[in-house]
């Protein structure tokens, strides 16, 4: 009697092209299906972000052996409650990077975190999509400030730039308009604050924001407001970096 030999299950469906097919089609969803499931999580969200107690420290910047400690503001109009969805070092796009993604929706206004002078911009690209190959085609804006740390404001939407290359800026200064061009899975403004050292190499900064409930450390999964009040940014005197 001639036994059948039997595939093992896995094996047999690994090899199927239409199995195949459903599987890149899931991980080419996977981003905007959460993104969606984000933003109908929402105000559940924004309860548990409101609720729950964080530590409250500043970051700071080396610089020439000085630690300057920069409070932010969020980068969007007062009294808009906004959720961060990927933050330092994260899974997807922000490995060894300390920059942050806000969860906005297309067309929103973005402002300007600190003050500074505008280094470069770009507003003419419509092309974007959840793919490495978008990288080089993101509208942006980079402010550098006084301490030459410069802010990056990526993914910004078509001929939606404020501002130009030479111009100064005022921190909480609309500056242009959420979009999701470049490497982007869906309307977001990723903020990036860096500087170069002696030698040329990029180093990203972890920064602070004021919030309506104080001075915070962004935290993903989590929404901060920006106050009403016309306050500006606090800078708190320079020490000896240890």
């Amino acid at each position: 009697m001639m036994v059948k030999k039997v595939k093992p299950f896995f094996q047999s469906k690994t090899k199927n092209p239409t199995f195949r097919y459903s599987l890149s089609m899931k991980k080419k969803l996977a981003i905007p299906l959460l993104i969606a499931t984000l933003v109908a999580l929402a105000p559940t969200l924004e309860a548990l972000g409101q609720s729950s107690k964080e530590p409250i420290f500043i970051d700071s910047t080396k610089k020439k052996g000085l630690t300057k400690q920069v409070i932010y503001e969020l980068p969007y109009l007062p009294g808009k409650h906004v959720s961060i969805v990927q933050g330092y070092n994260g899974w997807f796009s922000h490995q060894n990077s300390n920059a942050l993604d806000f969860l906005m929706r297309k067309g929103q206004v973005i402002c300007a975190a600190r003050r500074g002078i505008v280094q470069s911009t770009r507003s003419d690209s419509k092309r974007g999509g959840a793919s490495y190959k978008f990288i080089n085609d993101g509208n942006y804006v980079i402010i550098k400030h006084e301490d030459s740390t410069s802010a990056a404001y990526w993914h910004m939407e078509y001929n939606s730039v404020m501002v130009k290359s030479g111009d100064t800026v005022e921190a909480g200064q609309p500056i242009g308009k959420v979009g999701t061009t470049g490497f982007s899975s869906g309307p977001h403004l990723h903020f990036e604050v860096y500087y170069f050292d002696d030698t040329g190499n990029e180093h990203s900064v972890k920064t602070v924001f004021r919030t309506t409930r104080g001075i915070k450390k962004p935290r993903t999964w989590r929404f901060y407001k920006r106050p009403n009040d016309k306050s500006t940014i606090t800078e708190i005197k320079s020490t000896v970096f240890k």
